[in-house]
């Protein structure tokens, strides 16, 4: 009741200035002309009322990656082809698990590029390996090519990600687009076979040293 007791005197209020200010219109543009500040008060209403051009504030591209443009590639450090920190890595971030054993991985390093960013690109296997009725099973297992983005400074080097390429009809072309020919040709044929059987050995043996 009291906030339409307080409406009610309030709009005759409101309706009242309202109308002494249209009133009072005339007179205001009669001191502005006289002034000559009439057209700069045009100016500046038109300005605060016209929306800006989507021109004047372009949305910036987003930048196109390109990795087999991009890369220039080295020499493989020697620390970085058969390295625990990296099989440790891949075992922690691309490894899988059905039956809540460990992972083991291992990897044949194609292309390198040491200038920062450093990037290693690689070949990694890692299979699962566990512990029933006494004997070591393989669990899940997978295979990929993948790049790892490095620090590396004075001989000594960080993994700070990675990228896998996608699956199905996209993994082709994204390797072909993260690794520089020689290397995808090699990986997307059956030249990679023999790579990957000796891969799986690998894991093999270093799965008997593990405490299940």
């Amino acid at each position: 009741m009291t906030k339409v007791m307080f409406l009610l005197v309030l709009l005759p209020v409101l309706l009242l200035g309202g109308f002494t200010i249209y009133k009072s219109l005339p007179q205001i543009q009669g001191v502005l002309k006289e002034k000559n500040l009439f057209p700069q008060v045009q100016q500046l209403i038109a300005e605060q009322i016209t929306p800006t051009s989507p021109d004047q504030n372009p949305t910036p591209e987003p930048e196109v990656f390109n990795q087999r443009s991009t890369i220039t590639p080295t020499p493989i450090p020697p620390v970085w082809k058969n390295s625990d920190l990296i099989k440790t890595y891949l075992a922690q971030n691309i490894g899988i698990k059905s039956q809540s054993g460990k992972v083991v991985c291992a990897y044949q390093a194609f292309d390198s590029d040491t200038q920062t960013p450093a990037s290693l690109h690689l070949f990694a296997l890692c299979q699962e390996y566990y512990k029933s009725d006494g004997k070591i099973q393989t669990g899940s297992g997978l295979q990929t090519p993948i790049i790892l983005k490095l620090l590396w400074k004075n001989g000594e080097f960080q993994i700070t990600g990675y990228a896998v390429p996608g699956l199905g009809d996209k993994y082709a072309s994204d390797t072909k687009s993260m690794f520089p020919k020689a290397s995808s040709d090699i990986i997307l044929s059956s030249n990679i076979t023999p790579i990957a059987k000796d891969l799986q050995k690998q894991t093999l043996e270093l799965s008997q040293t593990l405490v299940y």
